[in-house]
């Protein structure tokens, strides 16, 4: 960014220490600047991939609510939330104007889930299992401490566990987690 002479002249004038700006900065090989913005991109990503963890822990939600539940600013959780819009992973609901996911995050995990041979290996099985004692069946993983259920056989049984795949639950609350963990400590 090139400046006048007067701009420079008041530049030198002006009382207190200069700054370099962020091109100077960065002309003069200091690497602080490009670390300043990495990790301010860094720093936003994750704050809009939390906004979409919580979004998905409610139905609808306005964007001061969300924006306070986040602790963050409301014009930041705005812009966020027009930026999810833009790429179809939000709508606005017209009468409320709170905000909620659409299916394209399910599309996504979709398509992931499809490519998982576990899941296509353990379906025959987890049938068999759950026709055999006619009770519903689950497959499940341990990730991170959290049980994630991949997918669920369902039968006539009455009482039954509704465990919706895509659910996590920590896994020492739940039968199958303890399960696995004990198989882990081993």
């Amino acid at each position: 960014m090139a400046t006048s002479p007067r701009q420079q002249a008041a530049r030198s004038r002006a009382p207190g220490p200069r700054r370099n700006t962020a091109a100077e900065r960065s002309a003069s090989g200091d690497g602080q600047a490009a670390e300043e913005q990495q990790g301010r991109a860094r720093s936003t990503t994750g704050d809009l991939l939390n906004l979409v963890e919580q979004l998905s822990n409610f139905d609808r939600i306005g964007v001061t609510r969300l924006a306070r539940h986040l602790g963050l600013p409301v014009p930041t959780a705005y812009r966020m939330l027009r930026a999810l819009e833009r790429a179809g992973y939000v709508e606005q609901l017209a009468e409320s104007k709170e905000y909620r996911l659409t299916l394209k995050l399910f599309e996504l995990g979709s398509r992931v889930a499809s490519r998982t041979t576990l899941r296509e290996l353990a379906a025959v099985e987890v049938e068999r299992l759950a026709e055999q004692a006619g009770l519903a069946s689950n497959v499940s993983v341990l990730v991170e401490g959290d049980v994630l259920y991949l997918a669920q056989v369902k039968t006539e049984e009455l009482l039954a566990v509704n465990l919706t795949p895509g659910r996590r639950d920590p896994a020492t609350c739940t039968a199958v987690g303890k399960a696995m963990l004990l198989t882990c400590a081993l």
